[in-house]
């Protein structure tokens, strides 16, 4: 073999092996400690607030004699927690049952201002509280809204 011609190729199959080498042992990832890596994720992960739409709307009759005859009241719970939306889905009977029965023992001549409203909010929001407590104890509500309240 013509040594003018071996020892280039040696040199250039030696320089490729080198850069082939470096190449690999660079991109070699060092994997972090599980426990680490699962709390770093934790703390990065922005917390999503879920809204559940209490469906269908609760429309109640007022027996008492007023101007006011009916209610009518689009709910919605907010948590973070998704074990709570699934409490609020699975529990939805129970729910509006205690819902119903406490905006119909609400008198309506209380809900025409702004405190009235607010204090049946309060109340309701402690129901379904009551109640996803009962059913997932670590859970929680975040809030809960009147998205539509009309009397008539």
């Amino acid at each position: 073999m013509n040594p003018k011609i071996l020892l280039p190729a040696v040199c250039v199959m030696a320089l490729l092996g080198g850069a082939a080498g470096g190449f690999i042992v660079s991109k070699t990832v060092v994997p972090a400690e599980p426990e680490m890596g699962a709390a770093v994720e934790e703390e990065a992960m922005p917390v999503e607030t879920l809204y559940y739409p209490m469906t269908p709307e609760f429309i109640i009759n007022f027996t008492q004699p007023s101007d006011t005859n009916f209610l009518m009241l689009d709910v919605t719970v907010s948590t973070d927690d998704l074990g709570v939306f699934e409490v609020l889905e699975k529990h939805n009977p129970e729910l509006r049952n205690d819902l119903l029965l406490m905006f119909s023992q609400h008198a309506n001549d209380e809900l025409f201002d702004g405190q009235g409203k607010e204090k049946l909010r309060t109340m309701a929001s402690e129901i379904v509280t009551e109640i996803v407590k009962k059913h997932y104890p670590e859970g929680e509500v975040k809030d809960l809204y009147f998205t539509r309240l009309v009397m008539q």
